[in-house]
């Protein structure tokens, strides 16, 4: 089926399990086309990043589908976690400085965006329990009901991260 538009297969695409899957597979199975489909799709997805200077200075770092929607943590988180994989993979593949900087600045705009908006302790008066939500995220920022898959998302993403960062400290 042809693309609508030239980027339509990076769009609505679930790439991130591509870009996990890379990670997790390159010190027995390393593939460059795979490590530079991931590259230009963090290009792709950095480009769609919301700026502060957008208007909606609340909003830096969320991914976003387009100027009339709120954007979801879920979609910022689950390209975080591509985000992550990719730039450990780049770090493994020795990508060259200039991209290493690139990805490390999207992962961390990501990351201040996701929490900012984690339930901490949000609006506790809304919930049932607000024990059980507090840290959790929600779908996104008009959305405060928390589904599996936005704590899923977000929680991979962190630990992903985190154990990043532990690898890089470990090396030094």
């Amino acid at each position: 089926k042809p693309a609508l538009f030239v980027a339509a297969r990076y769009y609505w695409a679930a790439e991130h399990w591509t870009c996990q899957a890379l990670e997790d597979l390159w010190d027995g199975a390393p593939n460059q086309r795979a490590l530079r489909f991931c590259l230009d799709w963090q290009e792709w997805v950095r480009s769609t990043m919301i700026e502060g200077r957008d208007g909606a200075p609340e909003y830096d770092g969320a991914s976003t589908r387009g100027p009339f929607l709120t954007p979801r943590l879920t979609l910022s988180a689950s390209r975080m976690e591509a985000g992550v994989a990719t730039l450990a993979t780049a770090y493994a593949a020795g990508v060259s400085a200039k991209e290493i900087e690139r990805l490390e600045a999207g992962v961390e705009r990501a990351l201040r965006f996701m929490l900012r908006y984690q339930l901490r302790p949000g609006p506790a008066h809304l919930f049932a329990d607000p024990a059980l939500v507090y840290g959790a995220f929600s779908g996104g920022l008009t959305e405060i009901r928390v589904r599996i898959d936005e704590p899923q998302h977000a929680g991979a993403a962190l630990l992903r991260y985190l154990r990043l960062l532990e690898r890089r400290a470990e090396k030094r």
